[in-house]
């Protein structure tokens, strides 16, 4: 597999097909940088790695691209899905070891979650009336396995100490 040609990136696709993305890295021992990525409108930098990691989170803005194989960007989809579904398993787990600890999760009320640093939302948050169970399920179904925590409450989520701002889940996500 070889690249023949660097394009622009202003004729880059846009429509979450994984291509090669170059740019300068930020570093000394490596000042250039080739990752697997694509196009995500939702996330705060846009272009992420097959990681779910944004391109700039090791340099600046990617500056080419170059198409892959046909056999390759099927591994790279099917990857990003066996990873997004490991995600979901090992929140099921869990929850299902909490459901079996506590009680609580069958109470209907407002649950708050965060998204960490690298998500699309950073200093996001949502509240979701429901069980335990039921209001997460409403946030795999909008964001997947992007955020961070679940809280019970508007002060253990840290909404007014670190500034949160509330994330409208009326509009589609993710998918």
């Amino acid at each position: 597999m070889g690249i023949e040609k660097i394009f622009p990136m202003e004729t880059a696709p846009k429509d979450g097909t994984f291509i090669f993305l170059f740019g300068d890295s930020g570093y000394t021992t490596y000042p250039f940088r080739i990752r697997v990525g694509r196009w995500v409108p939702e996330y705060r930098d846009h272009w992420i790695d097959v990681a779910n990691e944004a391109f700039t989170d090791g340099g600046d803005d990617p500056i080419g691209w170059a198409p892959i194989v046909d056999e390759y960007e099927l591994f790279l989809k099917r990857q990003s899905q066996y990873i997004i579904e490991q995600q979901k398993l090992k929140v099921l787990r869990s929850d299902r070891k909490e459901e079996k600890i506590s009680g609580a999760n069958s109470e209907v009320k407002d649950w708050y979650f965060t998204f960490c640093g690298d998500h699309a939302y950073p200093n996001g948050y949502v509240v979701i009336n429901g069980t335990y169970l039921a209001a997460r399920q409403v946030m795999f179904d909008h964001f997947e396995a992007r955020w961070g925590f679940q809280y019970e409450s508007k002060e253990k989520a840290g909404v007014d100490q670190f500034h949160l701002h509330e994330v409208d889940i009326s509009r589609k996500h993710f998918k």
